[in-house]
């Protein structure tokens, strides 16, 4: 039995608003109708959003927080050195 949860492949809930509310381009409106066929959990969570739609104007825009150009690089770097494979002495530091 496959878990109920929102997976990687997933569309977005902006996706998935959008699905019901606004056009969307004819690929990723096929994407999402055959993900929905297949995903118990999109389908619930696109039901929810029908019944429950925001109200115009009340959404606020999300931008992403500024950071340092020097502390986005470092979190880069550590990312990229944590992702690679690591000799097993040295897994302790990821």
């Amino acid at each position: 039995m496959a878990e109920f949860g929102k997976k990687l492949t997933c569309p977005s809930a902006e996706t998935l608003l959008a699905y019901n509310e606004a056009p969307l381009p004819v690929l990723v409106r096929q994407a999402t109708s055959a993900h929905l066929r297949a995903c118990d959990f999109c389908g619930a969570a696109l039901e929810l959003l029908s019944k429950h739609p925001a109200e115009s104007g009340s959404q606020q825009a999300l931008e992403e927080p500024s950071i340092p150009l020097a502390v986005w690089t470092l979190a880069h770097q550590l990312r990229q050195r944590c992702m690679s494979p690591l000799p097993i002495a040295a897994s302790n530091l990821c």
